[in-house]
Order: C-alpha cells, then structure tokens, then sequence
C-alpha cells in the first residue's frame, strides 16, 4: 500500500506539445523531467523528437479556452463507447 500513497511514476499522456522526454518538446513539466533524467544512467542517451503536427500548431495558434474545448471533444469522442 505504500506505492498507493507515495507514488514515485508520473504517467505522460495525450501530449499535445510533446512529452517530457522528446525533444523540442513544449512540455509544461518537460525540464523537471530533464532534471531528474540527469540523475540516471541514461542521461546520455539519444531522444526522439517531439511530432509537429496539427494538435501542436492548433494549441500554438488557438486561444487556449479554444484548445481545450477542442481537445476534450476529441478526448470522448475517442473513448467514447
């Protein structure tokens, strides 16, 4: 149970701007990522690039109350049932 209430893993999903750990990422948590990844052994290690595509240029273009109306639309209209 202690995992329960301490948890130690931040699962990144539905990363319009990038996850944390891809590069040219807008990530709001991105260089907090970064920070504890130089504290590993793979601190070294090559990262993919974060994708451009329509979701990124809608959030860079659209003002945010837009966006996130948007973005949550798509959200159920994906897991929808």
């Amino acid at each position: 149970m202690e995992a329960y209430y301490t948890p130690k893993i931040i699962h990144s999903q539905f990363g319009i701007t990038g996850r944390p750990w891809q590069v040219g990422n807008d990530n709001p948590v991105g260089l907090l990522w970064h920070k504890y990844l130089e504290m590993t052994p793979w601190k070294n290690a090559k990262m993919p690039e974060a994708k451009k595509d329509i979701n990124w240029r809608l959030y860079k273009l659209l003002p945010q109350a837009i966006v996130v109306k948007l973005y949550a639309w798509a959200v159920k209209r994906k897991f929808a049932k």
